[in-house]
């Protein structure tokens, strides 16, 4: 008798046996040894552990009882009451129904013994919650299912975004988010099993969905995890409902370097300069519009929950996934157009990405300052010093260098930085999230007027 459980082998010479639940999914039901040795004694203990909720479920169906079994043993004085239990004998016995009590006289020694059984676990099935008896934070009364299956009340609830959390963690789910063309939805799914649906991102950090899915799309005790995030309507500040959220950020973000991929494609051609799109990014615009982020793993981290009282290690976490995709450009093909552009090869041999695209940009800027026509990129580096410091991608140099930043000095320094820039340094205060809001969407400007330009100077 399985109770619907799916077994599965783990180890080598130290083998187990798993149980899973794998339609809610339910990891490590059961588990325990699969065998032992024996040399006159077991060479391990064997031991096997099941979950409080499945052991109870398994009696009930069986009529059984779970008893702890014990054995004790020592070696007692020769008193008056123990002589008189022995009655001349070397032997007494008392057999109870929980217990075997034995006493043995050796001679030189009397040895005590006990065998017994404690029931501790009854045939009950364990009190379950009943989701018809929640009253939601705003309601007075339980949301029932019924209730919640009248799609004609339409019927809505908003979530904290951190119960996607749990989904975003753990691979066992798939928690891509995606654009359907009026709504970035999150829609939580496992496997074939169960999926959430049509969970719109509201605000920065909430999510709206309607009880109708809710109450029917999912198993109880993911219905549950969605209560404990709950919010009050009546408490949520509506005036803030149109806040951008990271998963806006992060589709922005992608679409601007999807754009800057077709525009630096664009100028090598221009340049007389052979490249493919999968030549400068692996990013391309025809499968973000098809498949969204699904094929981009490192989006998709960047698109996880940001909480607002974010801490300064999450931060700088998410400051390196920024760098580290801007960084997937081909450093290759980006020195390749700057010698196209009249950069002499060695004073561009040892430059990275930033710096590279700092020089497009400055290049392209000089052509567009100079009005010359687009035949003109050809010798822009006459135009201009391509090696200037150009303030409108500092925020891309502030970023870089928040990902190598260790120590707390190193962040305050850079933080500095972006209060010249217009960041408010007191918000810190409460969490580092308006600073991760502020540095994205100035990365993303970045990037846009670089497009920005560059389409400008090539027509």
């Amino acid at each position: 008798m399985k109770l619907g459980l799916k077994p599965r082998l783990i180890g080598d010479d130290e083998q187990k046996v798993i149980f899973d639940e794998v339609s809610s999914p339910s990891y490590g039901v059961a588990q325990g040894d699969v065998s032992s040795e024996y040399y006159f004694k077991s060479n391990k203990d064997v031991k096997w552990t099941m979950r409080n909720d499945y052991l109870r479920k398994y009696l009930w169906m069986k009529g059984c009882v779970g008893v702890k079994v014990f054995f004790y043993e020592a070696y007692i004085e020769r008193t008056k009451d123990v002589l008189d239990l022995l009655s001349g004998s070397n032997h007494y016995v008392l057999n109870l129904p929980w217990i075997e009590f034995e006493i043995v006289d050796h001679g030189d020694r009397i040895i005590l013994q006990a065998w017994g059984t404690v029931q501790s676990v009854q045939p009950e099935l364990c009190v379950e919650l009943d989701i018809n008896s929640l009253v939601w934070p705003g309601h007075t009364v339980p949301m029932t299912t019924s209730r919640a299956n009248d799609y004609r009340k339409s019927e809505c609830l908003y979530v904290d975004d951190s119960f996607l959390i749990k989904y975003e963690k753990d691979k066992t789910y798939e928690a891509i988010p995606f654009f359907d063309g009026d709504h970035y939805r999150a829609d939580p799914s496992y496997g074939g099993q169960w999926a959430f649906r049509d969970c719109i991102r509201v605000g920065r950090n909430l999510v709206k969905m309607p009880f109708y899915e809710l109450y029917r799309g999912v198993p109880e005790k993911e219905i549950y995890h969605v209560f404990d995030y709950a919010k009050d309507p009546n408490l949520i500040d509506f005036s803030l409902i149109n806040v951008e959220h990271i998963v806006s950020k992060t589709f922005r973000f992608t679409r601007e370097l999807v754009d800057l991929n077709d525009s630096l494609i664009s100028l090598a051609k221009i340049l007389n300069i052979p490249l493919s799109s999968s030549d400068i990014f692996e990013y391309n615009k025809d499968e973000l519009n098809a498949e969204g982020l699904r094929n981009y793993p490192v989006l998709q981290k960047l698109a996880h929950v940001a909480s607002s009282d974010m801490q300064e290690q999450d931060f700088l976490a998410r400051c390196k996934t920024i760098n580290e995709i801007i960084n997937k450009i081909r450093v290759g093909s980006l020195k390749k157009l700057m010698i196209a552009m009249g950069v002499n090869a060695k004073d561009v041999e040892r430059l990275q990405p930033l710096k590279l695209l700092q020089g497009i940009l400055n290049l392209t800027e000089g052509i567009i300052e100079q009005n010359e026509e687009p035949s003109a990129l050809k010798h822009a580096n006459e135009f201009t010093n391509f090696n200037s410091t150009n303030l409108k991608l500092a925020p891309l140099f502030i970023n870089n260098d928040l990902r190598n930043s260790e120590a707390h000095e190193a962040v305050d320094k850079s933080i500095e930085h972006l209060a010249k820039l217009g960041f408010d340094s007191a918000t810190l205060a409460s969490g580092y999230s308006h600073a991760l809001d502020f540095l994205f969407d100035k990365v993303i400007e970045s990037l846009k007027h670089v497009n920005i330009a560059l389409n400008k100077a090539m027509h």
